[in-house]
């Protein structure tokens, strides 16, 4: 780090900017919290990979990981897109400010009010829209994609945003003009790491598209949103809005469960990554519940369980769920266990 700090000066004038303000103020009474961001940012240029930052302002490839911790957009290390922007530093620290109270009228007699209730705590997820899921059977298909507009010859079979296809209808009722479809790919069954049986079927999502006009069991549609490469045979089926903004929920009591694998292809994965998990809407897990990563060792002859992160579901199926990563202080290379939360991150687990 004082390597990075050293740096900073040079680094200025090739697309680093530093900053350090006032990024989000909550006005409370008879004082006032203040959260200050000190942060140094970096601009990605074709070519760059976490590596390649790590090792230009860490002197060492082997700190990316700490570098894509602190930047939770970047889904996937291996492919950085120019001009995003790349967290190299980025700290925050709270600073309380007195305020002065409001003179309290004098009444003859007090009035007893009732405590205002709680808030939820909002969790916002832009991309929920993108999140894939996995059933034990693959779900029922209105339709799939089949080939370009004006393209007999499909010589474009990866499609994106804003390109105009053509569908085919799964039966022969035609596909009603204005609705919204969701574009998705069924990938090969996912198998429990602990048991080694098939947990279902991956559902990846790859965008959505509203139909145009239809002509018997063909329509004309447009790719609204592309969330991955859109590919010829892709299938459909409709769409149903999500919030962004989620509510976050207690978890259930008593729940311990398993990654079984990341939405996208990864031997590793950290904060930010969607990952399928195995419990589901049959053992209570809910939209909005947060529950935490652990990890049992044994040190000195003693069983030991800490929590290293947390986990936030943003969809259940009947036996798994889907959840993202929103914070772990390490990069997971395999399978994790997760858990409701405790008031100890850490406990003896040979003393139950």
């Amino acid at each position: 780090m004082k390597n990075v700090l050293f740096r900073v000066g040079r680094l200025m004038l090739s697309g680093i900017l530093i900053g350090m303000g006032p990024a989000i103020a909550y006005t409370a009474s008879p004082e006032q919290t203040i959260d200050h961001e000190t942060h140094m940012r970096y601009t990605v240029r074709p070519g760059d990979t976490l590596w390649d930052i790590s090792q230009k302002f860490y002197n060492s490839p082997a700190g990316w990981p700490d570098i894509w911790s602190l930047n939770p957009h970047i889904t996937n290390p291996h492919r950085l897109t120019p001009g995003d922007t790349v967290y190299i530093i980025r700290e925050t620290r709270q600073e309380i400010v007195p305020e002065t109270p409001l003179p309290v009228p004098v009444k003859p007699e007090p009035v007893m009010a009732s405590p205002p209730a709680r808030k939820p705590k909002i969790f916002r997820y832009p991309g929920i829209d993108r999140a894939g899921f996995v059933r034990t059977e693959p779900a029922p298909s209105d339709g799939k994609v089949a080939l370009m507009q004006n393209d007999p010859n499909v010589k474009k079979d990866m499609l994106g945003q804003g390109d105009t296809i053509y569908v085919k209808s799964s039966t022969e009722i035609p596909l009603p003009v204005g609705n919204r479809y969701v574009i998705y790919r069924l990938l090969e069954p996912v198998k429990n790491p602990q048991t080694g049986q098939s947990a279902g079927y991956p559902h990846y999502i790859a965008g959505l598209a509203s139909i145009l006009e239809t002509k018997g069991d063909m329509s004309l549609a447009r790719i609204d949103k592309s969330f991955r490469t859109i590919m010829v045979d892709d299938l459909l089926m409709p769409y149903s809005p999500k919030p962004d903004e989620i509510p976050v929920i207690d978890a259930i009591a008593g729940i311990s469960g398993r990654i079984l694998c990341p939405e996208e292809p990864n031997s590793m994965f950290a904060t930010g990554e969607i990952v399928f998990i195995d419990k589901g809407l049959n053992d209570g897990i809910q939209f909005g519940q947060c529950y935490a990563l652990y990890e049992e060792d044994d040190i000195n002859q003693t069983r030991l369980s800490y929590d290293y992160g947390e986990i936030l579901i943003l969809g259940a199926e009947a036996t798994t769920a889907t959840a993202l990563i929103t914070r772990t202080d390490r990069t997971i290379e395999k399978s994790a266990e997760f858990r409701t939360p405790t008031s100890a991150m850490m406990l003896r687990t040979d003393l139950r």
